[in-house]
């Protein structure tokens, strides 16, 4: 006698997986875009030095005689930089091309970190459409995107940090907390707004390990992340303490940096803020609007420490532009790679929505649009390049 059907369940449908036309096509558009964005920088690799170029250069320079940076010249960043573009100077020698160099490699290292930390936050696409999206907007001119501010090399150890600490959250292994703690110490060292990412990566860590419900277990990775950020900062005091130099280090970092930060009132610096913003968004507000999009919806996504950490880099990334509200277009350099997770994180969560409606055809169609889109926008970046440089010679 044969079984009774209407005893049987139903067969679920298999869930649908976020399969690419190609296994490679995520890495081969990071490649595109990493291709175009490194052609914007090596175009831009001989314009002459802006005024803050001219000082790194110079004090730089200085390094490679021997010279602690502030006891043969001033200037008001952490000395950290310095040796950072002498490295370069003195692989390269005493020109633009050489200075503008370290521009391109922390460009590339940064996008690669983003991608990396992209990818362990929520997925490849997402690692992907916010390597590009930053790629896009670090060189944009709203942001002086041209020149090698300290913004730049700062972003490069923030991105780095942050990559560390995601890849300490996958795999729990403690070196990574303490080589995050590093990278953010660096960071700061850089320049000096870039210290609100130390207690970042701290609440990142607190946040992940409630999150795991697992607080007890968070003391020894919020120890060792916290010994490690600020061990940069201890080697540079004890190396100017036993030359006799802590004194000039001390007015130049913190002395004149205060009193540079203390000069406008919050009012004064809101409406500046009002007026100019507009332009430092100029033409690349929909990526501003996506990023928004993109902290709104990770509340949905079913990793809810995505949500987390997308507001915690956000919020700390506008912080860091906030010192003296002056809020100078290049200072909103150091804001770019929140944008550009938050944005890219729409477009994943956009292309997983797409591939369970429809299918992962039209997924990966979406974002091939979307990233032909960019191409769009880059290819004018590429315009403005040449006619820059027109303008230069």
């Amino acid at each position: 006698m044969g079984k009774n059907k209407t005893n049987q369940k139903p067969k679920q449908p298999a869930a649908k997986v976020l399969t690419p036309l190609n296994p490679n096509l995520p890495l081969v558009l990071l490649a595109l875009g990493m291709v175009i964005v490194l052609y914007i920088r090596i175009r831009l690799l001989g314009t002459p030095l802006e005024r803050d170029e001219g000082g790194f250069a110079y004090i730089a320079s200085e390094v490679l005689k021997g010279h602690l940076p502030f006891t043969t010249a001033l200037d008001s960043k952490p000395p950290c930089l310095y040796f950072f573009f002498a490295i370069f100077i003195g692989l390269f020698g005493k020109t633009s091309i050489a200075f503008h160099s370290a521009l391109l490699v922390s460009t590339v290292l940064s996008m690669m970190f983003i991608y990396l930390a992209g990818q362990k936050m929520q997925n490849r696409w997402m690692g992907v459409a916010a390597a590009i999206l930053f790629g896009l907007l670090s060189v944009s001119s709203n942001v002086l995107g041209f020149a090698a501010h300290a913004t730049h090399i700062a972003v490069l150890f923030m991105t780095g940090s942050v990559y560390l600490l995601s890849v300490a959250f996958s795999n729990g292994k403690k070196l990574y907390y303490f080589l995050g703690g590093l990278l953010a110490g660096l960071s700061f060292l850089m320049k000096q707004p870039a210290i609100y990412f130390l207690p970042m990566g701290f609440l990142l860590i607190t946040a992940w390990f409630i999150y795991q419900k697992a607080i007890k277990k968070s003391l020894i990775p919020l120890l060792l992340y916290t010994l490690a950020s600020v061990l940069p900062f201890v080697i540079i005091v004890m190396i100017y303490k036993f030359t006799g130099n802590y004194e000039i280090f001390y007015k130049m970092v913190f002395g004149v940096t205060a009193t540079y930060a203390n000069k406008l009132s919050f009012s004064f610096g809101m409406e500046g803020l009002a007026k100019d913003f507009p332009d430092i968004i100029k033409n690349e507000g929909i990526i501003w609007i996506l990023a928004l999009v993109g902290i709104v919806v990770s509340f949905f996504y079913k990793n809810k420490f995505l949500a987390i950490q997308l507001i915690l880099l956000a919020c700390f990334g506008f912080l860091a532009t906030t010192p003296g509200f002056y809020f100078r277009p290049h200072y909103f350099v150091i804001m770019l790679p929140a944008v550009a997770w938050a944005a890219g994180s729409f477009i994943a969560s956009a292309m997983e929505y797409l591939n369970r409606k429809l299918n992962a055809t039209a997924a990966n169609l979406t974002f091939i649009f979307y990233s032909l889109f960019l191409l769009h926008i880059i290819s004018a970046r590429i315009k403005n390049t040449i006619l820059s440089r027109n303008l230069y010679r």
